[in-house]
């Protein structure tokens, strides 16, 4: 249930599991009068599904164990290597969806997302896109996970 990544000197293994959404939950969910609505796991999976550069450093960044965790510039930096090919970070924005597809720490959320784009006729082929997506995800994680991933094997660094 996740994959690897070579920051640097480091093979940091990203999880989609407990504490990664207690951190989403925490430090991404909007704030209404003062109260966390809890929604940073469907606002990052909603941003995954969109290619947003900000979900795919979100992802790599809070799921590395805490402790573990390479600095946000050399996250960035990691990330600007990858952009260098089109193939590469294709491959790394299916492998962060696939691991969000696969925990089921956030299925309540993708389902919640998918549903409410369903019940709404203007956003119901966004619902079909996000499910193709989120299969897409899935197989492009299980072909490289071994169980995890390792992204240099994406691009040689």
């Amino acid at each position: 249930m996740g994959f690897t990544v070579n920051i640097g000197e480091k093979a940091c293994e990203v999880k989609a599991n407990f504490r990664m959404v207690q951190d989403v939950e925490n430090n991404l969910s909007t704030i209404k009068d003062g109260v966390n609505n809890l929604d940073g796991a469907q606002l990052l999976y909603m941003s995954i599904q969109n290619n947003s550069i900000n979900a795919l450093v979100n992802i790599i960044q809070y799921g590395i164990n805490r402790n573990l965790r390479p600095s946000l510039n050399e996250i960035e930096d990691f990330l600007e290597q990858k952009m260098q090919s089109d193939e590469d970070i294709e491959t790394m924005f299916s492998l962060a969806l696939g691991c969000l597809q696969e925990s089921g720490f956030f299925k309540q959320a993708r389902n919640q997302l998918i549903q409410q784009l369903e019940g709404d006729e203007k956003t119901k082929e966004m619902a079909e896109e996000f499910k193709k997506r989120g299969a897409k995800g899935l197989e492009t994680i299980s072909k490289f996970s071994k169980p995890a991933v390792d992204t240099a094997s994406i691009l040689t660094q």
